[in-house]
């Protein structure tokens, strides 16, 4: 809840939404809390750090090895990464970057964290 209190404001939404229970519970869906988690489609790569920094790596020069390219607390696409972390791929990895992309991803789709929860798995696989 910190992690999102801080992210907010970077974000530029309410405080209020780092205890949003919406919003807890498209974190455990997506990652579990995990910063940097890579997408299951990376198979066990995804399973050792050496694997996850190779992983990070490609994604912040733009290679897609894997069927998506979520990545993060949030499970957002590259092309997402790049429109809403603040420091684009260089932010993967890092947990507040990770966090405030989340909370811009979630405001520009859904409007606030209980929308994005209510229509979780209603429009595609996730939010």
């Amino acid at each position: 809840r910190a992690l999102f209190s801080e992210a907010a404001r970077l974000a530029g939404v309410p405080q209020s939404w780092a205890n949003s229970s919406g919003l807890h519970n498209i974190l455990r869906r997506e990652s579990g809390g995990v910063v940097g988690k890579p997408n299951y489609t990376y198979g066990s790569r995804r399973n050792s750090p050496e694997g996850v920094a190779a992983i990070h790596n490609e994604l912040r020069n733009g290679q897609i090895t894997a069927r998506s390219s979520a990545t993060g607390l949030g499970q957002l696409l590259l092309s997402n990464v790049d429109r809403y972390y603040p420091n684009g791929r260089a932010g993967i990895g890092d947990p507040v970057q990770e966090a405030a992309g989340m909370l811009s991803y979630i405001k520009d789709r859904y409007g606030n964290p209980d929308n994005a929860w209510r229509l979780y798995g209603t429009r595609h696989e996730g939010y």
